[in-house]
């Protein structure tokens, strides 16, 4: 009969037989002294955990691992990438039944059931990050949750889906105008961003650095006059976190590997006639550059 172990503290399990850190050591290394544990997310572990761990067993030294750990997720098998696959199917038909749904009197909580239903129908098992809606003075959030307000014609709307996949994930963004076509500042930022996301994918290909990557698209928007409302970097890697290390950032020396997930997100935040806008969608890396997860999501950036 196997045992289950529960770690929570001071709560009661009936009919369970809880162990100590100690005796799950002695169960399961059969007595051997341990030297050494190995810590993988120690910046997320509860104090009281690390105390009693600590406690328990004061003759072992803790490691902290997470920094291996992390790096080897880098690199994805492909069976991760038909995990991937899986989930930016499921993204883009989430982005679509949100982009629908998006109506003048609708509220946003009401847009965000819908995509969130259509993933889940489609076999999605969860979700990175909360579906994001931001229309109006919202949309100046980074990731702004659907609340009760209500879309008014004319404004534009920050919009993004992360559904996941056999706990892989996947994300689609783009602005979503509610009622009309976008009125001319509207379209010159949403061709903008759309072009500087487009440039992104041109340069990234194996052997760059974050700093050489990041270039690209921050160089397009400055010359477009946006360089104050660009306040994160543009490439981050994906998997079992929507968005995981590395980060291609203007400051980073990572370096861009073949068979890596990565993401392009270009976000602007605080224009003053465009209050936030999201560009975003992901690629699997190859030899000689990337390829897009979702064609589909490409074509609505204009590729």
């Amino acid at each position: 009969m196997s045992s289950l172990v529960f770690m929570v503290p001071e709560e009661e399990y009936p009919g369970a037989e809880i162990f100590s850190f100690r005796q799950i050591a002695q169960r399961y290394f059969q007595g051997a002294r341990i030297k050494r544990i190995g810590l993988v997310g120690g910046n997320t572990i509860p104090h009281s955990i690390y105390a009693q761990l600590s406690a328990e067993l004061p003759e072992a030294q803790i490691v902290d691992l997470t920094h291996k750990f992390e790096t080897l997720r880098y690199v994805k098998s492909p069976w991760e990438r038909e995990m991937v696959q899986k989930a930016y199917t499921l993204a883009f038909q989430s982005f679509q039944s949100l982009a629908g749904s998006v109506r003048d009197g609708k509220r946003e909580y009401e847009a965000a059931a819908e995509a969130e239903y259509a993933a889940r129908k489609a076999g999605a098992d969860g979700f990175g990050y909360r579906t994001i809606i931001g229309s109006g003075e919202r949309a100046i959030g980074i990731v702004p949750p659907a609340t009760e307000r209500a879309f008014r014609r004319g404004e534009m709307v920050v919009a993004g889906v992360a559904p996941r996949y056999n706990g892989y994930n996947a994300t689609a963004c783009a602005p979503v105008v509610v009622g009309d076509k976008p009125d001319k500042t509207q379209k010159q930022v949403i061709q903008d961003v759309y072009q500087a996301l487009l440039l992104t994918r041109e340069a990234l290909r194996p052997g760059l650095t974050g700093r050489q990557i990041d270039r690209v698209p921050r160089e397009f928007l400055r010359e477009r006059g946006y360089a104050n409302y660009t306040p994160m970097p543009f490439v981050h890697s994906s998997g079992l976190s929507e968005f995981e290390k590395p980060f291609f950032g203007p400051s980073s020396d990572d370096v861009v590997q073949e068979n890596q997930v990565l993401c392009i997100d270009i976000a602007m935040f605080g224009h003053p006639e465009v209050p936030g806008i999201r560009a975003e969608t992901g690629y699997w890396v190859t030899a000689g550059g990337v390829e897009p997860f979702s064609p589909d999501m490409e074509r609505l950036f204009g590729a």
